[in-house]
């Protein structure tokens, strides 16, 4: 298996179902295959990693990054000045020059800090993604893979129509699923980030 795999041989087994050992190599297999595949067609990586982007500033307050959701920043510069995180408001906290906050999606900077314009003048480090694979994430995977070995192994899946007296079946050849593809809209990066 590979650390970027979306699901498991355990819970593609148990949801195909498959009992016996016979197809594991297989179904090991399409694990990583699918998994590749739903993140190719996500545009963006799932699992929490590391991350180091030189943006352009816009003059604005908040930048959105390229990688969500947000976990931790470990630095952020503008202009080559390291920008301090802003301490949490309450009682006396008015007063302080701000710094930078930040929500699943976006950067903040409050108090005399901006993203000011410039080429290449803003340096993020930090972390996003998911600590685990989302659930329903997971559950499309499996529904993929699992459609993927039934046609390997020659079931009927996808027949559009059948008819008894003339003997004709119309398959639908699709690489995901209704339901799966319905879970991984909520996921697909589709805006790039400027």
């Amino acid at each position: 298996m590979s650390p970027n795999d979306l699901t498991t041989l355990d819970s593609v087994k148990a949801w195909i179902p498959v009992t016996n050992t016979n197809d594991d190599d297989l179904l090991t297999a399409l694990v990583t295959r699918v998994s590749t595949f739903v993140r190719s067609w996500l545009n963006r990586t799932i699992a929490l990693q590391g991350y180091v982007e030189v943006r352009n500033g816009q003059g604005n307050p908040v930048m959105l990054t390229q990688n969500y959701p947000i976990g931790s920043v470990a630095m952020l510069t503008v202009d080559g000045i390291t920008v301090p995180q802003r301490p949490p408001l309450g009682p006396g906290t008015f007063n302080g020059l701000g710094g930078y906050t930040f929500d699943a999606n976006a950067l903040y900077l409050s108090g005399c800090y901006t993203f000011r314009r410039g080429f290449q003048n803003v340096v993020i480090s930090y972390a996003a993604g998911f600590a685990s694979v989302p659930t329903d994430l997971e559950q499309a995977t499996n529904m993929i893979i699992a459609d993927w070995y039934k046609t390997q192994r020659g079931s009927a899946v996808g027949v559009q129509a059948q008819s008894i007296e003339s003997q004709s079946i119309t398959f639908v050849r699709e690489s995901i699923p209704d339901a799966a593809l319905l879970i991984m809209q909520q996921y697909k990066k589709v805006v790039p980030i400027l």
